[in-house]
Parts: C-alpha cells; sequence; structure tokens
C-alpha cells in the first residue's frame, strides 16, 4: 500500500481527465473520532455501491482511503462521506490530494499503518445496540442469550485496546479465534458486522461465568445469567465485571438489600445509581424531559441524575434525603438480560470499597470484594483499561458531566496541540490530562488520592495513557499545593514543572468548553479550598483572568 503522506488542503480536489468516465483517484483523509466506530466498513460499502476501486486502513491520523474510478463517481463518494458515517463518529477534518491510479481490482479493507504520531481520537467505549440487544434477548437468533455481544458500531473499545491503529489484535479480542460463521460476517459488505474487530458469538467469542461464594462449581452461559436473576432476587449482592470493571448489583426496592450493600461496602450515606431494562422504566421512577432522555439513552450509556417520582418504587436509602436519583439504561448484554429477567429496578455501583479504586480483574476482585458480594459474575474477555461508569446532568438545558469515565473519556481536549506536557490534576476526584504534540485529551476519572491502591491505580493510567498516546514528555504541570500526591509524583519524574494555582485551574477548564481561551474573563471558582500562592488556603474565588494569568 502506498504511504499515507496528504498534503493539506481545505479545498475540494478537482478532477482530472478528459470526461465524466475518465479514470482518476483520490486520497483522502478522514481525521476526528473515526475510529473504532464502524468507519471503514461504512467507507467500503460506498465505495463498492459507486463501482469505486482501492482501499481503506486505519492510520495514526486517522481513516486514510484512495479512491479510483470515473471522476463523478470519485466525486459522488467524496460528497457523500459525512452522510455515510455511523452514528458515532465524529468527522473533525477531510482531507483530499489527487492521485495516479495504481489500477486496484476491487476495493478493499486493508491492514492498518502504524508509522507516525496518534492524531486520531482514541475509541470510546459503547453500548450494546438496539440491534444487538434484540438479538440477545430474542429467541431464535443464534446469539440469543449471548451477553457478550457487539458489532461494528457498539460494545467496548477503550477498555480492551492495547494500542492505535484500532484493530482486532490490538485489543483483547486478539485472542479469541472467530468461527466460520463470525468469519463470514466479518468479511459481508452487507453484513452489519462487517469488519467489526471483536465480532465473536458463543461458539467462539469469550463466556460469564457465575461463582457463588465459598463453592467451586461455576454456572456458563444462559445459566449464569438465570442463577444471577435468581440470587438478586433473593436481596443477594452481586459482583459483576462490566465493561470496565467490576460493578455491584442489588436490589433496589429492597431497604435490607441497599442496607446491606451500603453497610459492606462502606458507603452509608452516598448516592448508589439505579439500572432499569427500558426508557419506559427510567419514566416510573423519574420526570425526564427530552434533554435527559436523550443522555439516558445515549450510547455513552452515562448514569444521568435525574428528579425522582414521590411514587417511585426505589427503597429510601438508595438515595437518602434527595430529591434526584442516578439512572442508566443496560450497557451490555449481560446487564440487559440481567434487567429484565429481573423486571426491578436494580442498584448498579462500582465494585469496590468505598475510597478504594475499582476492581477489574477476577482474581482480585474475589479477594477484595469477598466481604461484600455473594456471587460473582466473570468473564473472560480481559480488560486492560479500568473505567467507572460515568456520571451526567442536565443543567440549564445543558449536558454538564460529573464524572468522566467509559463512553466518555478519553475525552479530546479543543486546545492548541504542540508540546508533549502532561497535567496530573489535584488530590480529589483526579484525572490525567495530556498532549503528545499532536492532540490533547483528558482520561478517565480515577478518585480520590487518598488511599495506596487509588494512587497506584493513578500511576498505572499516567503509563497506561503515555503508551497509548505515543507521548514522550517534557514538561509537567502540577497544582500549587506541596503535599498533594500529584505534587509529590511531578517531582519524581524529573521533568521542568509549572506549578498550577487550583482555582485558576479551574476557571481555565471552563474557559476551554467555551471556547474562550483568547479572553479575559472573571471566573468565579465555587470549590472548597485550594492552595493559595501566599501559602494559604484560599476557598471560592472570584479571579479576573486569562489563560497564563489571574
Amino acid at each position: 500500500m502506498p504511504g499515507l503522506d496528504l498534503a493539506r488542503t481545505n479545498a475540494a480536489v478537482s478532477s482530472a481527465g478528459g470526461g465524466p468516465e475518465a479514470i482518476v483517484a483520490e486520497r483522502l483523509l478522514l481525521g476526528g473520532r473515526v475510529q473504532g466506530q464502524g468507519v471503514r466498513p461504512a467507507l467500503a460499502r460506498l465505495a463498492i455501491e459507486l463501482g469505486l476501486r482501492g482501499w481503506v486502513a486505519n492510520a495514526p491520523q486517522g481513516v486514510a482511503l484512495q479512491i479510483e474510478g470515473s471522476s463523478g463517481a470519485v466525486a459522488r463518494f467524496r460528497a457523500g462521506v459525512p452522510a455515510v458515517l455511523p452514528a458515532g463518529a465524529a468527522l473533525r477534518e477531510l482531507e483530499a490530494v489527487r492521485a495516479e491510479p495504481a489500477g486496484a481490482p476491487d476495493f478493499r479493507i486493508v491492514p492498518s499503518v502504524a508509522a507516525g504520531p496518534l492524531r486520531v481520537a482514541v475509541p470510546l467505549d459503547r453500548a450494546i445496540c438496539d440491534a444487538c440487544r434484540a438479538e440477545v434477548e430474542g429467541q431464535l437468533d443464534r446469539r440469543a442469550g449471548y451477553a457478550l455481544t457487539s458489532c461494528a458500531e457498539c460494545g467496548p473499545r477503550y477498555s480492551l485496546l492495547r494500542a492505535l491503529p484500532y484493530d482486532r489484535a490490538a485489543t483483547t479480542l486478539d485472542s479469541f479465534q472467530q468461527c466460520p460463521t463470525c468469519r463470514r460476517e466479518y468479511r459481508d459488505p452487507g453484513d452489519r458486522r462487517f469488519h467489526a474487530q471483536i465480532n465473536a458469538c458463543p461458539a467462539c467469542g469469550p463466556e460469564i461465568e457465575l461463582r457463588l461464594a465459598g463453592t467451586g462449581r461455576p454456572e456458563r452461559g444462559s445459566a449464569a445469567i438465570r442463577g444471577a436473576v435468581r440470587l438478586l432476587a433473593a436481596g443477594k449482592i452481586l459482583a459483576l465485571r462490566g465493561v470496565g470493571g467490576y460493578q455491584l448489583l442489588v436490589d433496589a426496592t429492597s431497604p435490607e438489600a441497599v442496607g446491606r450493600l451500603r453497610e459492606r461496602k462502606r458507603r452509608p450515606a452516598k448516592p448508589l445509581a439505579v439500572m432499569v431494562p427500558a426508557l419506559a422504566d427510567a419514566e416510573a421512577l423519574a420526570w425526564l424531559d427530552a434533554d435527559e432522555r436523550a443522555a439516558l439513552t445515549d450510547a455513552a450509556n452515562p448514569i444521568v441524575v435525574v428528579r425522582r417520582r414521590a411514587d417511585a418504587t426505589l427503597a429510601a436509602n438508595v438515595a437518602p434525603g434527595l430529591d434526584t436519583v442516578g439512572v442508566m439504561l443496560p450497557a451490555t448484554g449481560a446487564h440487559a438480560l440481567i434487567a429484565r429477567g429481573c423486571g426491578l429496578p436494580l442498584v448498579v455501583t462500582s465494585g469496590n470499597h468505598d475510597g478504594e479504586p475499582l476492581e477489574y480483574q477476577p482474581q482480585s476482585a474475589e479477594a477484595a470484594l469477598a466481604s461484600v458480594a455473594d456471587a460473582w459474575l466473570h468473564h473472560d474477555r480481559e480488560v486492560l483499561r479500568p473505567i467507572d461508569d460515568s456520571v451526567v446532568r442536565i443543567i440549564a438545558g445543558r449536558r454538564a458531566t460529573i464524572r468522566l469515565a467509559r463512553g466518555l473519556a478519553p475525552l479530546r481536549l479543543e486546545v492548541p496541540a504542540t508540546l508533549p506536557v502532561v497535567a496530573l490534576g489535584g488530590h480529589q476526584k483526579a484525572a490525567i490530562a495530556l498532549c503528545n504534540g499532536g492532540q490533547a485529551a483528558l482520561g478517565p476519572h480515577v478518585g480520590d488520592l487518598e488511599s495506596e491502591g487509588t494512587r497506584a491505580r493513578y500511576a498505572h493510567q499516567f503509563h497506561a495513557l503515555a503508551q497509548l498516546y505515543e507521548a514522550d514528555f517534557t514538561q509537567v504541570a502540577h497544582d500549587l499545593h506541596p503535599e498533594y500526591f500529584t505534587t509529590r509524583w511531578a517531582a519524581e519524574l524529573g521533568l521542568p514543572r509549572c506549578a498550577v494555582q487550583h482555582h485558576h485551574a479551574h476557571v481555565v477548564a471552563g474557559m476551554i468548553e467555551a471556547g474562550w481561551l483568547d479572553r479575559r474573563v472573571l471566573g468565579v471558582a465555587w470549590d472548597g479550598t485550594g492552595y493559595g500562592p501566599d501559602g494559604t488556603i484560599w476557598g471560592g474565588e472570584f479571579l479576573v483572568a486569562t489563560v497564563r494569568e489571574f
């Protein structure tokens, strides 16, 4: 395959040749969130439909392709690209240059190109789509009851990704060999699993198993789901390995069951999220407007904080003292089957002791949660990058992210991406931001850095993000507070350091969201405390600020 050097141009590429039937060629590069979304299959279908030949591949810069055919068909392809992209894709740029026809016999999806700095957005974990869920919950499809079903447009991405470009060999599905039927689906341009990198089925893919505390006799497949439903109906606590780690599930209508979970998890008062089978069930628990419905059904699958109905069938200790509740829909086939089988709201909360990091490995989870869970629903699809559930809330008609995690992180930041720099965040609700010289991104929520376990998870994520983004940092930004773990960590990196005042960082974060990095603003940081440049503890602040000073 020829090299992928594309001259940057914002103008349409004019066709060469002597008429509508002249054979011409173009190279295109799509930038943005275009990997792990089913973009290559969509482009291949369009090219085949228009009678074009050539190739398409994932590359560090995005999705690269060459098309050749009649000048009219090439022009129609270029114009039609935005319309055929899957819903999860986000096209930031489309570049095109003339190329020499190579005499390709057909159009193919070819192996990815790994050379060059990573500029493409990292693909995000996506909830099971409606089509896959219909197969799982049906009776006749060969994937009926298969809890780990996905397709080209849904399923885990970031959590099982070893490296980019995004291909099966770069995921934890590479150890599962596709059966002949899955292979046919993968190769068929007319199938919705055409080039679905994590395509699998009960015959060839990962499987689930239910293990009860105190017994070594596991149940697998559909029997494991039925066993999990029975346990939850009996008021037991289930530890379920989800997309990015373990979650603790219990009957949300039982005050006794919720109370046991709180006591064992050591979470006496903080609200707990609730999962329901479908949007109609969420409507029975809460008052939803159009924006909240859209957030609940988004493929990112966040927990959405909504206004609780007074007559909601929830135990009072799910969200004590609050008139709101966090609600989510099923993220995977396992969640969907369990939610439907139970037929009632289920608490779904992070699989950890309060203040400790999310458990994501089976042996570690069984040891750490032995005093919490009555049973474990494992799967053998390896989780490489642990990630918690995202939390959002609609405020004044806008979606505000409270916890940036599964489905939303890593978040590509709209800031100049020049120097390779890492920003370590604060001490509470910590997350890591970075720039690799080609793009800037905010990593997933880690948590409060009080425990040794969470600090170890923070260090793990630091190195994992640096590896994924191929970042060789030349500078580190950290909080001004001298005793924060992140400040001490910055000193250990041996890089030039930049100390940032806590509330100024909050204001500039707001400026990034608003696209106001070139402005002078009055920023109000209603934060608890932050170390001031005068060596005292500051509280909520009004700051007249620019990006560089306040």
